[in-house]
C-alpha cells in the first residue's frame, strides 16, 4: 500500500479541526447512534435535540471530547497509555476494560506498529481493533481516533466512515482482510495533498484507461 496524502502535520491538525463536525457525526452513528449532521451540529453547539436520548448526548460530547484531546496532544507518542486515556474519554464510567487478555493485545498492537507504511499502518489498526473488540464499550470509536492519530501525526489525512456507507463497512469487516484495507484507502480517507506516489498511480490509471479507449475505437 502507499500513502494516499502528503501534508504537513499543522496542515493536517487545521484541516481536521476544519471538519471536526462532520468527523463527529460520522464517529457516533459509527457507534450506532442515528443522527442527522444537523442535529450534531446543534448538539455540539448547546442546542437541545430532544428527540436523541441524554445518554446519546453524552457520548456524542465524549466523543467530541476524544477528537480534541487526541488532536491537542498530536506530539504525544501513540502508546499504551494514550489509548486507554481515548478508551476513558470515550467510555462512560464503569465501562472501561479489556475484551481481550491485555498481553494479547499488545502483541496484536506491536505487530502493526511494525509495518512501515504509515497508511496501511493506520488502516490496520482500525480493522484489527474493532474485528476483535479490546475494549467493553464503544471499540470502533477507540479504533478511528487510533487511526487517525497515527494519520494525521504522518501528515497522511483523515479516516473517516461515511455515514451511508457504515452497512459496507461492517459487511466487509467479516471478509477478507486487504479486501476491506483496499475499499478503506479508496472510499474512506480525505486530505488536502496527495502524495506523488498517489498522483503517479491515477496518472497511470488514467494512460491505461486511455489506451484502452482507443484501441476499442480502432477495433
Amino acid at each position: 500500500m502507499i500513502d494516499k496524502f502528503n501534508m504537513t502535520k499543522t496542515d493536517n491538525v487545521l484541516a481536521t479541526r476544519r471538519v471536526l463536525p462532520d468527523s463527529i457525526w460520522k464517529s457516533a452513528n459509527l457507534a450506532g447512534i442515528p443522527i442527522s449532521y444537523a442535529r450534531t451540529n446543534d448538539l455540539l453547539n448547546d442546542v437541545p435535540v430532544p428527540e436523541i436520548k441524554p445518554s446519546e448526548s453524552n457520548r456524542i460530547l465524549a466523543l467530541r471530547a476524544a477528537w480534541e484531546w487526541m488532536l491537542d496532544t498530536i506530539d504525544t507518542p501513540l502508546d499504551w497509555r494514550t489509548v486507554e486515556i481515548l478508551h476513558r474519554i470515550v467510555a462512560p464510567f464503569g465501562h472501561e476494560g479489556w475484551l481481550k487478555r491485555p498481553e494479547q493485545a499488545k502483541a496484536d498492537w506491536d505487530g502493526w506498529m511494525r509495518i512501515e507504511n504509515e497508511t496501511e499502518r493506520a488502516i490496520s489498526v482500525l480493522i484489527g481493533m474493532t474485528r476483535l473488540p479490546w475494549f467493553q464499550y464503544d471499540s470502533e470509536s477507540v479504533a478511528l481516533l487510533a487511526a487517525n492519530k497515527i494519520l494525521i501525526e504522518n501528515g497522511r489525512g483523515v479516516l473517516q466512515i461515511p455515514v451511508e456507507l457504515d452497512t459496507t463497512f461492517r459487511t466487509l469487516l467479516d471478509g477478507e482482510e486487504n479486501t476491506l484495507k483496499d475499499w478503506l484507502f479508496a472510499h474512506c480517507l480525505d486530505g488536502t495533498v496527495y502524495s506523488e506516489q498517489f498522483l503517479k498511480e491515477m496518472e497511470n490509471e488514467e494512460a491505461c484507461k486511455a489506451s484502452v479507449a482507443k484501441r476499442k475505437e480502432n477495433s
